[in-house]
C-alpha cells in the first residue's frame, strides 16, 4: 500500500483530493468570506499527508493527525523538500489527544477514516474540543451495507465478521482476480495476497 513507501514528488504531483472535498472548501470559504490561509484546517487520519500537502500548496493553513507513525514518517520528507514544516503532520497520542489547543480549527476533514474507528465517542469528543464554536466537520466514508468494500473492491466483504469465513471469501476473490491490485502484491502468490488483504481488512 502507498502508506508503506515514501511520498515522492512525482506521485504527489499527480494527486488531487476528492472533488467533493474541493467543492466543499470552495463553498465554505465563499460563505464565510475569508481567505483560505486565515482558517486552520485539520485532516483527521492524514496518512502520508497528501491532502495536507495539497491544501498547503493551494494556500490553505492545513495540518494532519494520524495514529500510525509509518505513513507520517513517509510523508514528512516531502514536506521538508517543498519548504513546509514536517511537524504539520502529528501523531495522535495514546490517550487519543491530538496535542492541539482547545478551539483551534475551523474545519476538521477526513476521507475514508471514520469507518475504521472502533470507538467513535472519544474521537468525536477530541474533534469537538479542538473545533472553534461554529466550526464544521466534513467526513467522507462509505456506507457499511454498500455492496462493494471500497478499499479492496470485494463485494459483501465488510458484511462478514473478522473470521475464517471472511478470509475464505477474500481467497475466493483473489482466485478469480477480483481484488484491489496493489502494485506491491502483483508478484505475490494467491495465498500471500489473501493473507495480506485479510490482515488489512481487520
Amino acid at each position: 500500500m502507498p502508506k508503506h513507501r515514501l511520498l515522492g514528488i512525482e506521485e504527489f504531483r499527480q494527486y488531487t483530493p476528492s472533488h467533493r472535498l474541493i467543492q466543499f472548501l470552495r463553498d465554505y470559504f465563499d460563505e464565510v468570506e475569508k481567505s483560505p490561509e486565515e482558517l486552520p484546517i485539520l485532516d483527521w487520519g492524514c496518512g502520508r499527508g497528501e491532502d495536507v500537502l495539497w491544501l498547503l500548496e493551494n494556500g490553505y493553513d492545513a495540518y494532519g493527525v494520524e495514529i500510525d507513525a509509518e505513513p507520517v514518517e513517509n510523508g514528512r520528507p516531502l514536506f521538508q523538500e517543498l519548504g513546509y514544516d514536517p511537524s504539520r503532520l502529528h501523531l495522535i497520542g495514546e490517550d487519543g489527544k491530538t496535542g492541539f489547543s482547545d478551539e483551534y480549527f475551523y474545519l476538521i476533514i477526513s476521507d475514508q477514516v471514520i469507518e475504521h474507528i472502533r470507538y467513535l465517542e472519544p474521537v468525536a469528543e477530541e474533534m469537538y474540543r479542538i473545533t472553534k464554536p461554529g466550526g464544521l466537520g466534513y467526513h467522507q466514508f462509505p456506507a457499511h451495507l454498500r455492496i462493494k468494500e471500497v478499499h479492496l473492491h470485494m463485494p459483501f466483504l465488510q458484511w462478514l465478521p473478522k473470521s475464517r469465513l471472511r478470509k475464505a471469501l477474500i481467497a475466493f476473490y483473489v482466485q478469480i482476480g477480483k481484488e484491489a491490485d496493489w502494485p506491491e502484491l502483483r508478484s505475490a502468490s494467491h495465498r500471500e495476497k489473501a493473507d495480506t488483504y485479510y490482515r488489512y481488512s481487520i
